[in-house]
């Protein structure tokens, strides 16, 4: 059974960004593990490369900070329709109040504020976000689920900051990504809308923004899903840069599986990785989808595991 665990973002400074995402966030602490070694140089492929790395959770959802040694090029500028654009969508039971808290501890806004999805947009009408940036630049996004949008557990008032919904990325071509994430994957489209008016410029922070968006998830868990943000205009974002995996735009959807994938198609670069305690050893692999945002697949690793270089073409 496969299902997206949360989302890997390479740090500079793992213990202020791990502060940022606690106390200003609610995630939890779950691990820190130091990491080093031929399996790692072999996975991020940067030879001698070393790093600190910490399992954080918001809910049932993971996001995994990774500093690592010696450290990449700092978060270029982004606009939202840039192909390396992603982010985690947050959900919030108050978005007014959770903006209030952002707003307090003086983070980059991408959105001009806290916008609603008007009446006319049926599948998105009364959903509310906003667009920020962490202390080094990575997007992310709060967002509200009115009743009857969303899964259930979003409806829950007891704490601010409740999970992770989704992971979302910006691509250039709906088709040509639903081959990689539907067929290829095996992820289902769980539903589809049209965002585009004064709205979404403001939520994007692009003028005359028209996105299709696409909802995916894997049908057989009820979890965290990944959504396409395709600009049918502007379409001059700007594409991937050749970025390192100590970049910090390096940004990974991190993917649980029970087999890593075989496919001819897609070429795979293999080392370990730990998904829920620094110290538990499993196998991984990282690919790249057709426009070159990173997926991190982890699964159980077997009782020998070579730790040479080994690329599947």
């Amino acid at each position: 059974m496969s299902q997206i665990l949360g989302m890997m973002l390479t740090v500079a400074n793992i213990k202020k960004m791990t502060h940022f995402f606690m106390h200003v966030l609610s995630f939890e602490k779950i691990d820190t593990s130091h990491i080093e070694g031929k399996a790692y140089e072999t996975l991020y492929g940067i030879p001698g490369i070393k790093g600190q790395f910490a399992i954080l959770r918001l809910g049932e959802e993971y996001l995994y900070l990774m500093e690592f040694e010696p450290l990449g090029k700092p978060y270029p500028p982004t606009q939202s329709h840039d192909l390396w654009f992603q982010h985690i969508a947050i959900v919030v039971s108050d978005l007014g109040k959770a903006h209030h808290i952002l707003s307090q501890h003086g983070i980059t806004a991408i959105s001009e504020g806290p916008v609603t999805i008007p009446e006319w947009n049926e599948a998105a009408a009364g959903i509310q976000a906003f667009y920020f940036r962490s202390p080094e630049g990575h997007p992310l996004e709060l967002i509200y689920f009115p009743p009857k949008k969303g899964r259930q557990i979003w409806q829950e008032k007891d704490r601010l900051f409740l999970g992770i919904d989704h992971t979302a990325i910006t691509i250039s071509d709906t088709q040509k990504s639903l081959h990689f994430y539907k067929d290829i994957l095996g992820m289902t489209v769980f539903g589809e809308s049209l965002n585009h008016g004064d709205t979404q410029e403001a939520l994007s922070g692009v003028m005359g923004a028209k996105v299709k968006i696409t909802g995916l998830g894997y049908k057989e868990v009820e979890g965290m899903g990944l959504e396409f943000l395709h600009y049918l205009h502007p379409t001059h974002g700007l594409p991937f840069p050749n970025l390192k995996a100590n970049d910090l735009a390096s940004t990974y959807t991190v993917i649980e599986v029970d087999n890593l994938p075989n496919d001819p198609h897609l070429p795979l670069l293999k080392g370990l990785f730990s998904p829920r305690q620094g110290q538990m050893t499993q196998s991984a692999a990282i690919a790249k989808d057709s426009d070159g945002h990173r997926l991190l697949f982890v699964t159980e690793v077997p009782r020998f595991f070579e730790t040479k270089p080994l690329i599947n073409t």
